[in-house]
């Protein structure tokens, strides 16, 4: 899955001029968002980890989008104060919902240092990419799932030829 986060960070977002972009998924027990990849200040794992930033629900901008569902395009964070400081002060943010069956997956987030720098464009174009980003992480854990299950029953048909002997 991170390959695939990766990828997204650097080839897609990358691609549209954006100066800093994150994709953050749930932890484990969905209590806060993560940051799982990077693009632009946090282009690496290494970075990340470094400046590692996390969230949660209701907590600035991306916890905003984690409550609401809904994507967020802010022109001025000076005079927005759901704005959190992360490395660097930017002036433009937008937040959009990773989302798959109405289920909150992640938060992809991009700043840039120039007023009202995000177009409906941009909006548009980063929506489909958390729509697309949402269906890959479903079929990732679909196979994780699936393999799992297949684990679980070749150990119990193993059992089970054992108690037949």
């Amino acid at each position: 899955m991170d390959d695939v986060l990766w990828d997204v960070a650097k080839n897609l977002i990358g691609k549209l001029e954006f100066i800093d972009c994150i994709i953050y998924l749930w932890n484990d027990d969905k209590t806060k968002l993560i940051q799982r990849a990077g693009y632009g200040e946090k282009d690496s794992l290494e970075e990340m980890e470094k400046k590692y930033f996390e969230i949660l629900p209701g907590e600035g901008v991306v916890g905003y989008v984690c409550q609401t569902k809904e994507a967020v395009m802010i022109g001025d964070t000076s005079k927005d104060e759901r704005y959190r400081l992360d490395e660097k002060f930017r002036f433009s943010e937008l937040a959009v919902p990773v989302i798959y069956n109405d289920e909150l997956i992640g938060v992809i987030d991009t700043e840039h240092h120039l007023k009202n720098f995000f177009t409906q464009r941009h909006l548009q174009l980063l929506t489909t990419i958390a729509a697309m980003v949402a269906t890959k992480i479903n079929g990732i854990e679909s196979e994780r799932l699936v393999s799992r299950q297949k684990a679980e029953l070749t150990i119990s048909n193993q059992q089970l030829s054992e108690i037949q002997l």
